[in-house]
């Protein structure tokens, strides 16, 4: 992994996940044809290092994303700085960082393009009345934030996952419970 491999470009992560889309899309056209109860994973690699992403994606992100939040750990010491020295992040160019960032979030831009997909065809296909929609990550990436990229520290920005669930008896909110993705086999289930 490297912040160097950063800009506009597509990776074999993203191709994966064109063919997986299209798989799933198939998929659900099966499923439709019958009465029979499914539970369906579309496992996506998308955001992913290397940071590149189509060029309308970069282009655009360049103009409108702001700078990390968080500054760089000046103080940064034990297994951080080790870290940094490491994986060669000790000084990132602001082109550079500024260059991953937008095209990490153009492949936030990419996968949400895939999700609508997925959606609009549980729609279309009239099985999105009665489908429990789970969306959920394995771990989180710095972006930038502290000066850090990938995941690999137990910082917010690594650990902390999303996830969403969507079901027509399921009211719109954000709760604060604390959750765990060992929870999400179980509430699968009970569904």
């Amino acid at each position: 992994e490297s912040v160097v491999a950063c800009g506009a470009g597509q990776s074999a992560y993203e191709v994966k996940d064109h063919d997986t889309t299209n798989a799933a899309l198939k998929a659900l056209e099966r499923l439709a044809l019958t009465d029979e109860r499914f539970a369906m994973t579309v496992g996506f690699m998308l955001p992913h290092a290397p940071y590149v992403a189509s060029r309308k994606w970069v282009d655009y992100f360049m103009k409108v994303l702001p700078p990390p939040d968080i500054p760089v750990g000046a103080n940064d010491t034990g297994w951080i700085a080790w870290w940094r020295k490491n994986r060669g992040i000790e000084n990132v160019p602001d082109r550079q960082s500024r260059l991953a960032r937008a095209a990490y979030w153009g492949l936030v831009a990419v996968l949400d393009e895939m999700i609508g997909k997925i959606l609009r065809r549980l729609e279309t296909l009239g099985l999105s009345e009665n489908t429990l929609i789970v969306y959920a990550s394995d771990h989180g990436d710095h972006v930038g934030e502290r000066g850090l990229w990938w995941k690999h520290t137990f910082y917010e920005e690594s650990v902390k996952v999303p996830m969403i669930l969507a079901h027509s008896s399921i009211s719109r909110g954000v709760r604060d419970e604390v959750v765990s993705l060992i929870d999400l086999a179980a509430t699968i289930t009970e569904a």
